[in-house]
């Protein structure tokens, strides 16, 4: 396509040619970590605070068996946390 100007000069417009880099299937990172490994250190962090809040004597909201249930420091179903040994809780 052909532009005139007001003195007669004649630009050309060269039509754009698009291109879309090609990406292979990319998963999603945070900090260099997959969701999956994401999640996991999330996890351990979180025991690791509730283990330390156990161990200071902080009284811990969980949830525990469907239930969110604020537990003192000397509940035993507290221990596994602070033994390290696994249990099925989430802190919040």
């Amino acid at each position: 396509m052909n532009i005139l100007l007001e003195r007669g000069i004649t630009l050309t417009r060269r039509p754009k040619r698009l291109t879309l880099h090609r990406m292979s299937k990319a998963q999603p990172t945070a900090f260099g970590l997959n969701t999956a490994q994401l999640a996991d250190l999330a996890k351990q962090a979180v025991r690791e605070a509730v283990a330390k809040n156990v161990q200071a004597g902080v009284p811990t909201t969980i949830l525990l068996d469907g239930r969110v249930q604020t537990l003192d420091a000397t509940d035993p179903r507290l221990i596994p946390l602070v033994t390290g040994r696994s249990v099925n809780v989430r802190a919040s």
